[in-house]
C-alpha cells in the first residue's frame, strides 16, 4: 500500500508499533501495520514525527518527498548497506572479466549502427 500524506494539517506518527496518520481536514484517525505499507510519500504543509521516519527506515519502507503535483523532492533512506552496494559490486565484476567487454563492445556497436541509420534517413 501506499500512504500519502497530502492534505493540509496532516499528521505521521507511531502509535503501538504502527504507523498512526491523523488527516487534516476532519481529523480522523487511522493505523497502517509497518508490513503493509510499502511506501509514504509526504508533501508540504503536513508534519510528521522522528519516530515515524526511523519506524520507516528500520523497516526499508521507502519516505519521499513530494511537491504540490507530485513531482519528488527528496527520499530518506536507511546508511545500512544494501542493494545498492550489491549493484555496484556486481558491475564491477562484470566490467573486470571478458563477458563485461564483449556485451559493451555489442551495445556499443548497436548503438553506432542505430546511429548511423538515423543520420540516413535524412
Amino acid at each position: 500500500m501506499q500512504l500519502f500524506l497530502d492534505s493540509y494539517g496532516a499528521f505521521l506518527g507511531v502509535r503501538n508499533g504502527q504507523f498512526f496518520v491523523r488527516t487534516g481536514a476532519n481529523r480522523t484517525e487511522h493505523l497502517f501495520a509497518v508490513r503493509e505499507v510499502d511506501v509514504i510519500f509526504i508533501t508540504r504543509g503536513t508534519t510528521h514525527t522522528a519516530d515515524a521516519l526511523i519506524l520507516a527506515l528500520e523497516n526499508d519502507t521507502p519516505v519521499i518527498f513530494i511537491d504540490g503535483i507530485g513531482h519528488p523532492i527528496g527520499q530518506v533512506w536507511s546508511g545500512k548497506f544494501g542493494s545498492i552496494s550489491t549493484i555496484r559490486r556486481n558491475q564491477i565484476q562484470f566490467a573486470i572479466h571478458t563477458e563485461g567487454w564483449l556485451w559493451l563492445a555489442r551495445h556499443l556497436r548497436q548503438k553506432i549502427d542505430n546511429q548511423n541509420w538515423i543520420l540516413h534517413q535524412f
